[in-house]
C-alpha cells in the first residue's frame, strides 16, 4: 500500500514537472514573439526616421527641392502617425513653393488647412495659402 502511495506521489511529481516545463516553453515562445514584435516596430521607426532625415537633408542641406518634394510626398502617403504625416504634407507644400509651383503649393496648403486637424502647422498652412494667393 505504501509503495502505491509513493508511486502515486512520484507520478504526480512527474506530471507537475511536465506542466512546469510546458509553461516555461510557452513563456519562452511568448517572449520570443514579443521580442520580434518590438524589433519590427523599432525597424519601422528607424525607417521613418531615415525617410524624414533624407527628405530634410534634401530640403535644408542640399536644397534639392525636387527630391525633397518627392520624399515628403512619399512619406505623407506611407506614414501612419498623423503628426508625422501632417509635417510631411506641410514640408511637401513648402518644397513646391521653392520649386515655384505656387498653384500646387496653395492647393497643398489649403488641403492641410481644411484637414480638420488643429495645431500650428495647420494654422501656418492656412496663413501660407493666403500669403501665396497675395
Amino acid at each position: 500500500m505504501e509503495e502505491k502511495i509513493e508511486e502515486k506521489d512520484e507520478m504526480e511529481e512527474i506530471a507537475e514537472e511536465e506542466v512546469m516545463e510546458e509553461e516555461e516553453i510557452e513563456a519562452e515562445v511568448i517572449e520570443e514573439e514579443e521580442a520580434k514584435e518590438i524589433e519590427e516596430v523599432e525597424e519601422e521607426e528607424e525607417e521613418i526616421r531615415g525617410g524624414l532625415y533624407s527628405a530634410d537633408r534634401y530640403y535644408y542641406d542640399e536644397k534639392d527641392y525636387h527630391k525633397a518634394a518627392e520624399a515628403y510626398s512619399r512619406l505623407a502617403e506611407e506614414l501612419d502617425d498623423p503628426d508625422l504625416k501632417l509635417r510631411a504634407r506641410y514640408m511637401y507644400a513648402e518644397s513646391l513653393v521653392k520649386l515655384k509651383r505656387v498653384d500646387e503649393a496653395i492647393e497643398a496648403f489649403e488641403e492641410l488647412a481644411n484637414s480638420g486637424r488643429d495645431g500650428y502647422l495647420v494654422e501656418s498652412a492656412r496663413r501660407r495659402a493666403q500669403a501665396l494667393k497675395g
